[in-house]
Parts: C-alpha cells; structure tokens; sequence
C-alpha cells in the first residue's frame, strides 16, 4: 500500500454547504444539471424566478462537489467549473465544499468518474432496483482514496497529459475526415459534370426517347408519379454540361415513383418472412437492418398494394431524415412504411447505381432544400421529386461514372470505418485509464 494513500470519508474531506437563495420572480436564474456516466455537471436552461417550481434553491461555486442523489450511483456527480460557478441546484442535488489544505478538486473531479466510485455510491444508495436514491445520512461515508496533496496534482497532471494527446490524436482525425468528404463529395459533382473531352457517343436524348417509346403504352398505376413516356428535357440546368449530355428530371429517368402508404402497420413482435421498412433503416448507399421491424403477410400485402418493392429498387427519405437513398439488396421481403419513397429505373437506359450516386450527393440534395416544405420538420412532398433537375450522359458514361465513383466510395468507406475503429479506441481509452490505471497504480 502506498504510504501516502488512505481511504477517506467524504464528512472528512468536505462539510456539506446549503447556500439556500430567495428567488425573485422577475430575476433569471442559471439551472445546473449533472450527466450520466462520470460526464459531470452541465449548465441548463436559465428560468425566471416564477418559472421555477421547487420549494428551495441553492447556490453552486467553482470546486464545489455536486451529486445527484437519484443517480449517482450511475456516475452523475461532477465538480463545478467556473464558468457555471453561480448557478442553482434542488435538494436532490447535495453539495460539498473541500478542505482545499487536503483535496486537490480535479482529482476528485476525475475520480468520481470511476467505475469504483459509482459502486461506492451504490453502496449508500436505498430503494428498489432501477429508483436507488443516494441516502442523506449515508452520504457522509462515502469513501474516497486520498492521497498526499503533491501526488493528487501528480495524477491530475499525468491524466491531464493523455488527455490532451488523445485530444490531439482526434483533432488530426477529424482533419483526415473533413478531407476526405470534400474530396468525396468534389469527386462525385465533378463526374456528374462531365468531361467535354471524354470519348463522344450518341446524344443522351436518344435515351429518353427510347425508353418513352417502350413506356408509351404501358399502364402504369396510377400512383405512378414518374412520366417515361412523356420526358422533359431542358435547355438550361444548374450548370453547364457537355455537349451530348442532357439536362433532364427526375421523373423523366425513371419508371416509377410510388409513394409509401403513409400509415403504421401493427410492427409483429416475433419474427415473420416481412419486413417493414423505416426511414431510419435508410442510409446513404445502404439499408440498414440493425433494427428489423417484423410484419404479417397481409399487412405486407395490404402495404404493397400500390406497389412490391423489388430488388434493385431504389428508396428515398422525404421526411426525417430528408435526402437519404440506398438500393433494395435481393431475397427480402420488405413494405414501405411513412415517410418513403419507391423509385424504380429501366437499367436498359438509366443506371440505378448512376442515379444512387446522384440521389446522395450535394447537387441532388441542395435541390431537395429547394423544394422541401416546412419549418420544423421539413419534408419532400412527392409531387415535387419528379421536377427536381439531373444530368443525363449516354450510357457508357453512366457506367464510366459509376465505376468510378463505386471505387472512391469504397477507399472512403475503408477510410471512414478505420477512423470509426479509432474512435470507439479513443473512446475507451480515458475510461481504461482511469478504471484500471492511474488510481489503482498509484495504490500500489
């Protein structure tokens, strides 16, 4: 045991303070709140002295020791910072002032951010699993481990070094990220305005004309909101393209556009053949099934009856969030629940991987703003997806691009899931530190 080490209780390094305050009903007042998981104290929202409901308020300075008593045992105590030094707490948030001739408070302020202070909080707590409180009468023998002053700033300064040189490590990361999603999405404006000095075929208007000749007779439902047969082409677009490029919309390249039935269909709570798609399962370029909502055969069949969803099928958000595509993977059964789009091509004549890339990316998405509705929640209504412009080029330059642009996708994404991994590392990092490092190092 290290002889500068001792278990301490709280009652022995800090007396409780009660810096009870009149409030004035017109005076605006800084509420303090504590977080979860040794995040500690934060400042909320400010409230006039009517606003507020609690019987009684107290006062909060620099150092002082805040706990909340409902879940500190889940790491929500924390030392307040100068700048929130001021602020107001309840009576459920029990404060303590440090004999600062013993307690260095950034060491207790990185201690209770261990695992073993929240057991030692458990341990004083009362009540039922899940509404344990922390026990006025039991708080007082909290323990502590208290080293001589010099070797707490000791720790504080070891600690505070890895903290800056993870610091820096993620500072440099999000530089490479910035980088790398300019670079992406430069990439990708850049092939969809073409090279005038690319290889010239056929006129990209020959392709709208086909397909309206094939769709001419076709009897589309009814929900169908893509117009094949009828195709608009534009002399003017968002900018100037090459020569044998068009400038068309949307709902000139496709053959479908279906909205979803804008309703919930009753989500199974057991496995079934059936899936009922969200707009969180929507992700650019990808459909997420981390969370699978199940659905029975006639409701899928009942969700479906403007139109299956097919593979190769393309599915866009209108509303929360608004802009995301992705292509449906083969072998699944899935219906469209609220806020979700259909779209389906003629591969003969428009690439789906062409318009995937083109639905992602910032042309596309800036005109989405453009045409959205609504303030607080703002959406795509169906009627204006068809107007929105695209670039056309013949076939071969659709799948110039898509190669293109699928081989940078996938070095991006190599990219993205590496700093990911980085992340989750660095996330841990502080916690191993102080979970099975520097304080039980010190002990020894």
């Amino acid at each position: 045991m290290n002889p500068f080490f001792q278990y301490k209780k709280l009652c022995e390094i800090a007396k409780r303070v009660k810096r009870k305050i009149e409030l004035v009903p017109t005076e605006t007042y800084r509420t303090l709140g504590c977080k979860l998981y040794g995040e500690g104290v934060y400042q909320r929202e400010e409230k006039k002295g009517i606003e507020i409901l609690a019987k009684n308020m107290y006062l909060v300075k620099e150092n002082d020791l805040v706990f909340n008593r409902i879940w500190a045992q889940k790491g929500s105590v924390g030392i307040v910072p100068q700048e929130i030094s001021g602020s107001i707490v309840t009576s459920d948030f029990p404060v303590y002032e440090f004999d600062m001739n013993q307690i260095y408070p950034k060491y207790i302020g990185w201690y209770v951010k261990t695992i073993d202070f929240w057991e030692e909080c458990k341990q004083h707590s009362y009540g039922t699993s899940g509404r344990q409180r922390l026990s006025p009468k039991e708080l007082p023998n909290i323990k502590f481990p208290i080293y001589d002053f010099k070797i707490q700033k000791k720790i504080v300064a070891f600690i505070e070094n890895k903290v800056n040189i993870i610091k820096k490590i993620e500072y440099n990361k999000q530089i490479i990220e910035n980088e790398v999603e300019t670079l992406w999405n430069n990439s990708v404006i850049k092939a969809f305005k073409g090279n005038k000095y690319e290889k010239k075929f056929d006129s990209a208007h020959s392709i709208l004309d086909e397909q309206s000749k094939v769709y001419s007779k076709h009897d589309l439902s009814r929900y169908n909101n893509a117009h094949p047969w009828k195709p608009h082409i534009y002399e003017k677009g968002l900018y100037s393209i090459p020569d044998n490029w068009i400038w068309t919309d949307v709902g000139s390249t496709l053959t479908h556009i279906v909205d979803c039935v804008n309703d919930t269909p009753f989500f199974s709570e057991y496995p079934t053949d059936y899936l009922g798609l969200k707009s969180t399962n929507i992700r650019p370029f990808f459909l997420d099934l981390s969370k699978k909502w199940y659905v029975s055969k006639d409701d899928y069949l009942y969700w479906n009856r403007r139109e299956t969803p097919m593979e190769g099928d393309l599915i866009l958000t209108r509303e929360a969030p608004m802009g995301n595509s992705c292509i449906l993977p083969a072998d699944l059964n899935v219906c469209l629940t609220q806020r979700l789009l259909l779209m389906r091509n003629n591969e003969k004549f428009v690439s789906n991987r062409y318009l995937l890339h083109y639905l992602n990316s910032s042309i596309f998405y800036d005109q989405v703003i453009e045409h959205s509705r609504g303030l607080t929640t703002p959406h795509l209504r169906v009627k204006d997806l068809p107007k929105i412009l695209i670039p056309l080029c013949p076939k071969p330059h659709q799948e110039s691009i898509v190669k293109q642009l699928d081989n940078l996708f996938d070095s991006v994404q190599k990219i993205r899931s590496h700093n990911s991994e980085i992340k989750n590392m660095l996330d841990k990092l502080i916690p191993s530190i102080l979970n099975e490092g520097v304080f039980h190092e010190f002990m020894k």
